[in-house]
């Protein structure tokens, strides 16, 4: 990141005081903070402000800058300090932001797990009463239905036998 400030303080000492590249000198403070965290990129801020102070003052054949060049270098300063704290907080907002995702993912498939093996047991369950049903329909429906057959041929042959 060092080489890429000082091609744009390069840039920013040829195009000389009348115009500005100071925007650019975003780009590796922005790559700081994504890639090293917050304190690199206030050094990476701090790097620019001075490379884009000493080159200002190089412009200016005075022995002392002037102090508009001390105070549009400042001005860099807070801005470049201020867009490494907003994006440090968007960065740490969007890595808890995928931690919950990632916490509630998770959540969800041991739910959807839990789920599946409720219904297991509810499939299980309905298919075991139902059969312990047909083997007590099997088993008592049909002793009665038996014994009702018996009694009702009983009936029927003591009520032909009452009508000869």
């Amino acid at each position: 990141m060092g080489g890429l400030v000082a091609a744009i303080g390069v840039a920013d000492w040829m195009t000389g005081i009348y115009l500005s590249v100071a925007v650019f000198y975003l780009i590796p403070i922005a790559l700081g903070v994504i890639w090293l965290g917050p304190r690199a990129g206030v050094a990476v801020a701090v790097c620019s402000s001075l490379v884009r102070l000493v080159g200002d003052a190089v412009v200016i054949p005075s022995d002392l800058p002037p102090v508009w060049i001390w105070w549009n270098s400042l001005v860099a300063l807070m801005f470049y300090a201020a867009v490494v704290w907003s994006l440090g907080a968007h960065l740490t907002l969007y890595r808890r932001l995928e931690e919950r995702v990632a916490e509630r993912t998770r959540a969800l498939n041991a739910a959807l797990v839990a789920r599946g093996k409720v219904e297991r047991d509810l499939r299980d369950t309905g298919a075991r009463e139902r059969a312990l049903i047909g083997r007590e329909l099997h088993d008592d429906l049909c002793q009665h239905l038996v014994a009702t057959a018996f009694a009702a041929q009983v009936l029927s042959e003591r009520i032909g036998s009452h009508a000869v």
